[in-house]
């Protein structure tokens, strides 16, 4: 019995330092929109609904709303545009074919990473990175469903995303995690989590006690470990950390480490 406690106190505390250094290393976040719009103030920002500022200050980048084009055999876009901050001028202009919807740079600013959706029901997500230098696109894949959590690890070579999923979505799985390599080399490793319940119909009647209890257990957050080779995932509701293999999809652990009280105060996600 004491062995099998000190192996969880163990886990426990490697899990700990695994998460809390993790943390340090994730990309800060920076001026909110309203405050990069200051800093913007002698550009023209019609159309754009969403902008981000590089880790380094020196530039700024843009998504604007969905314009469609009549006539034409490639619909609907929206622009990507990029900015210099101190010279007010903007570098690039980028024409995506559909609707564009999150945008971050990577942690040393040389990349900038978009995710456009086309769809309604069954939405799918292509994922694009773009070199700031010189605005070439590389298609990364795609995905099904709608990004809700994403996250650079602290190379900035892999782009992770976690994707909630609907039953137009998958038919069995809830929650899918990609690992997106940015720097161009090797293909997505796609992790597909299984409602813990089995099948599961998500139209009416659904119980409200079931969807608390999927919440709880399914990964909600996820983050890089320091070295980028780990995915650490945090369930909903409860403290449940998850970790995968980045590089091959594996689960590696499992613990419930909600009794650990100083998780709650340096766990930021």
């Amino acid at each position: 019995m004491p062995n099998n406690l000190h192996r969880e106190t163990d886990l426990l505390l490697a899990l700990a330092t695994l998460v809390v250094v993790a943390m340090v290393h994730m990309t800060p976040v920076h001026a909110q929109d309203a405050d990069i719009t200051k800093q913007l103030q002698g550009v023209d920002l019609t159309g754009v609904k969403q902008l981000k500022l590089s880790p380094d200050g020196e530039l700024a980048a843009g998504l604007t709303k969905l314009y469609s084009n009549p006539g034409a055999r490639s619909g609907s876009f929206s622009l990507f545009k990029i900015w210099s901050v101190q010279e007010q001028e903007l570098l690039h202009q980028i024409r995506v074919p559909a609707e564009a919807y999150e945008i971050v740079f990577s942690p040393d600013s040389s990349t900038v990473v978009t995710a456009e959706k086309k769809g309604d029901l069954g939405r799918g997500t292509t994922v694009r990175a773009w070199d700031r230098a010189e605005g070439k696109e590389r298609k990364l894949g795609t995905s099904v469903g709608k990004i809700a959590e994403h996250c650079f690890s602290p190379d900035g070579r892999q782009w992770a995303t976690l994707t909630l999923l609907s039953a137009w979505d998958h038919p069995t799985s809830v929650v899918q995690i990609n690992v997106w390599p940015v720097a161009g080399k090797g293909k997505p490793v796609s992790i597909d989590i299984s409602h813990p319940l089995g099948w599961v119909e998500f139209r009416p009647p659904v119980k409200a006690a079931l969807e608390d209890k999927l919440w709880q257990v399914v990964p909600m957050h996820v983050r890089f470990s320091p070295d980028g080779k780990q995915l650490v995932c945090k369930a909903g509701l409860r403290t449940i950390y998850t970790i995968y293999d980045a590089r091959t999809g594996k689960l590696l652990e499992h613990a419930n480490v909600s009794s650990v009280g100083m998780f709650e105060s340096v766990l930021m996600i």
